[in-house]
């Protein structure tokens, strides 16, 4: 396919002529306004790139503003421009960072959630993450609340604590109802366990829960399984249904 037609396949006949006086006009800027020839070879190309990743996104987005990861693959699009990999991996990063697109992440990990595992040897929690962008999105959130990944060089691949799982997934719950729900079921099988933890801070605040799960705690963890059992909520079936986490769980309660 020719790079004209590669282009004009991601719009339908309305939109085409816009997209590219659109682009065009983009182009024009770094050139034409007092600066012709000032633009590097790299920031060029990040731009004809961030161009061509508007229209992959254009085309391969569903109702949910969510993209087709394997049409979308580095492997793809490595295929389509005749370059490595690894190159499309550092122009993703660099184009949302410097040409950025607002997507929220949580319906992206929703739409690989049949390929998550839950490595029982390593009790982790193993995240295929084929973006780059869904990658370091998912490894900022826990980090930023106290956690770690075990990173592996030169794969796209996540491992988190099942803690860190629930976490992330319990975050991404809108009704406020089913989140005190959850601390209150908590607080109380932790009671009907004697357990040591602060069981009111934990019905109360979400500070609290986070703070106990990221410590790793076995029991909480144990009866977070048995709190999910009564929940009904599309994220939380995430958790539950997750391959192998499902061994795990009823191993757990033998």
């Amino acid at each position: 396919m020719s790079t004209e037609k590669l282009f004009d396949s991601f719009y339908n006949a309305n939109e085409l002529q816009n997209k590219k006086a659109e682009a065009f006009d983009k182009i024009a800027d770094m050139f034409y306004n007092r600066n012709f020839g000032a633009a590097s070879k790299a920031e060029i190309e990040l731009l004809m790139f961030s161009i061509f990743m508007e229209g992959m996104i254009h085309k391969y987005s569903n109702n949910d503003n969510v993209i087709d990861m394997n049409a979308c693959s580095d492997y793809a699009i490595a295929k389509m421009l005749g370059i490595k990999q690894a190159s499309v991996k550092n122009l993703k990063l660099k184009k949302q960072a410097r040409y950025p697109v607002e997507f929220d992440w949580r319906k992206s990990l929703e739409s690989i959630k049949e390929h998550i595992r839950y490595d029982s040897r390593k009790q982790r929690i193993i995240i295929p993450a084929p973006d780059p962008n869904l990658y370091e999105e998912i490894r900022n959130f826990i980090q930023e609340n106290g956690g770690y990944i075990d990173i592996q060089l030169g794969t796209n691949i996540i491992q988190i604590r099942p803690e860190y799982y629930f976490w992330l997934l319990y975050e991404g719950i809108n009704d406020e109802a089913v989140k005190n729900r959850i601390r209150t079921e908590i607080a109380v099988k932790l009671r009907e366990r004697n357990e040591n933890e602060d069981l009111d801070s934990i019905a109360d605040s979400e500070e609290s829960l986070r703070e106990q799960l990221f410590e790793g705690s076995d029991t909480l963890l144990d009866v977070i399984i048995d709190v999910l059992e009564s929940i009904d909520n599309p994220l939380l079936a995430i958790f539950k249904g997750t391959k192998h986490l499902v061994n795990y769980i009823n191993s757990r309660k033998q």
